[in-house]
Order: C-alpha cells, then sequence, then structure tokens
C-alpha cells in the first residue's frame, strides 16, 4: 500500500497541464453458450459513457450499461419440462480514470476506480407456469476496470477492457460480476 499512493500521485500529477477534452464510447458484447437444442445461456449488453478529461492522463467517466442475460434449461421426452430464467439489469457508473499514456500516443492503457448503482430484475418460470420475480435489492457497488485503448486516427480508437464489480453493499452476501467489452472511443 506503501507504493501504491506515491505511484499513484506522481501518475496523476506527472503532467500539469490542464486538458479539458471529452471523450463519448460505445461498446458492447454478446456471449451465446449452448449446450444441446434446448439448453443454451445467452448474455449481452451495451455500455455508453462520457469523460472529462481534467489532466493529460486523468478523467472521471460517467457510464450507462443495459443487459440482458437469458438461460434456458429443458429436459426433452414424452414430457418435455424447462425453466426459463431471464435477468436483466442497467448499471449506472462514475470512476476516476488514470491513463498510462497521453491522447496522441498510439496505445493507451488504462485503469479505473469507482462505483456503480445496480438496478437488476430476475424472472423466472417454470413449464407452463405462471413466470414470478426473484426479490433483488438495488444499491451502490465499488468498481474497477483496466483497458487498453488502440488509435486508428487522432480522434478515433478502438477500446477494449475488462471490468469487475460486488453486489450492492446493502447486502449480506458478497458475489463478484466480471465483464469484458469491447467498442469504438472519440475524443473531442
Amino acid at each position: 500500500m506503501k507504493f501504491c499512493l506515491p505511484l499513484f500521485l506522481v501518475s496523476v500529477f506527472s503532467s500539469l497541464t490542464f486538458a479539458g477534452f471529452f471523450e463519448i464510447s460505445a461498446s458492447g458484447s454478446y456471449v451465446k453458450h449452448t449446450v444441446d437444442e434446448i439448453n443454451f445461456e445467452e448474455s449481452k449488453d451495451a455500455t455508453a459513457s462520457i469523460s472529462y478529461y481534467f489532466w493529460q492522463q486523468s478523467a472521471i467517466e460517467i457510464s450507462y450499461t443495459s443487459g440482458l442475460k437469458t438461460t434456458n434449461v429443458g429436459v426433452l421426452g414424452t414430457v418435455s419440462t424447462y425453466t426459463n430464467i431471464q435477468s436483466e439489469s442497467r448499471l449506472v457508473g462514475a470512476d476516476f480514470v488514470l491513463s498510462f499514456a497521453d491522447k496522441s500516443a498510439p496505445f493507451r492503457p488504462y485503469i479505473k476506480l469507482g462505483a456503480v448503482h445496480i438496478h437488476k430484475k430476475i424472472i423466472q418460470q417454470d413449464g407452463g407456469f405462471e413466470a414470478f420475480e426473484h426479490p433483488y435489492t438495488d444499491g451502490v457497488a465499488p468498481s474497477v476496470g483496466i483497458g487498453l485503448k488502440i488509435a486508428l486516427t487522432e480522434t478515433l480508437s478502438i477500446k477494449v477492457g475488462g471490468e469487475s464489480w460486488t453486489t450492492p453493499l446493502s447486502q449480506d452476501k458478497v458475489t463478484y460480476d466480471y465483464a469484458g467489452r469491447a467498442g469504438l472511443s472519440w475524443l473531442f
């Protein structure tokens, strides 16, 4: 811990020029895991964010993520049975972003640390029975991320990265969610 604070302070204050530029990003992910003709898991999400660089390599980022996950588990036979679970989630995040290169570099690795507000809805339907919603507590959770921006032009970049967050702090049982994302970012 003694090593992290000085490294952080040197990185943030090494370039005292005030940047004052914005970055808009859009990214998404899609995964489908198929076991057989009726058993599968499908997940997709989209994220939009805007960052304000107040120093050359330091920014505040606000993001919005919307996702949908569907799990279908069933048995084929004389009597077919299945369970379908859908999980809808919305995350609104606020992060401090620290880039390890300035905006003119062809490769710009970054880390981010912040918090996200999680809203989740889980709906389950067994067989032909009526669907019911599982209780879930919305709330705020810590988040971290790491990534890389690869410049295509002076203002357009490919952005790839990973993020992780926990369940809301108000819940007793802590679990971790992870996401890998790929997309584009524009500087202006």
